[in-house]
């Protein structure tokens, strides 16, 4: 679970695949088991176990992103932050 664990860091475009659906997302933390990540413009971050994550090789490609920045823009330009103690 650790290399999983290393191969994902926040701010990291993923595509997510739940069943036969698609969603790309932006990995605000990521924890031990799995990573919480912004599906939408809102703050609110959805836990998301590793083996439903699959990193975006070519996401440099992606210049901006709203997702988890409440409208803003650029990766984490304008990005809040729901604060966990961590």
């Amino acid at each position: 679970m650790e290399n999983i664990q290393k191969e994902f860091k926040a701010g990291d475009l993923i595509i997510y695949q739940n069943g036969d659906r698609y969603e790309i997302g932006k990995i605000k933390r990521v924890t031990g088991d799995g990573a919480f990540v912004w599906y939408s413009e809102g703050e609110t971050a959805a836990k998301t176990p590793f083996n439903c994550m699959h990193r975006m090789v070519n996401s440099y490609v992606i210049r901006e992103t709203t997702l988890g920045s409440r409208g803003g823009s650029g990766w984490m330009d304008d990005a809040r932050f729901i604060d966990d103690g961590k």
